[in-house]
């Protein structure tokens, strides 16, 4: 199951990222998490996370995330941007997925 995990510190890696998913979810099987950032322009970075469907329910809760962190469910879903030509993710966020407020550091 694959999560968006945005408005992190830019020097945020994926590394730094999938570290404190194993840590805090006392995960033993690191490649049932699977990190990737995502490229942005602006003053944060985002990432695209992929983990095991056993612990996907833990990591979609804003309480799991540090203060200022925004979660969503990630969609795969490209469409041509009509003004720009520029592919762009389509996030879906319904209510019951979780936004965090705060900085992963």
């Amino acid at each position: 199951m694959w999560l968006y995990v945005g408005r992190a510190m830019t020097s945020v890696t994926e590394s730094i990222v999938k570290d404190f998913i194993v840590s805090k979810c006392k995960i033993t099987e690191v490649e049932d998490v699977d990190v990737k950032k995502l490229s942005l322009l602006g003053n944060s970075s985002a990432f695209q996370v992929g983990i095991a469907p056993a612990y996907f329910e833990e990591i979609n809760r804003a309480e799991f995330w540090p203060q200022g962190i925004i979660i969503r469910r990630f969609h795969f879903d490209f469409k041509k941007n009509n003004t720009t030509g520029k592919n762009h993710f389509l996030y879906n966020t319904p209510q019951s997925t979780a936004q965090a407020t705060a900085k992963l550091e």
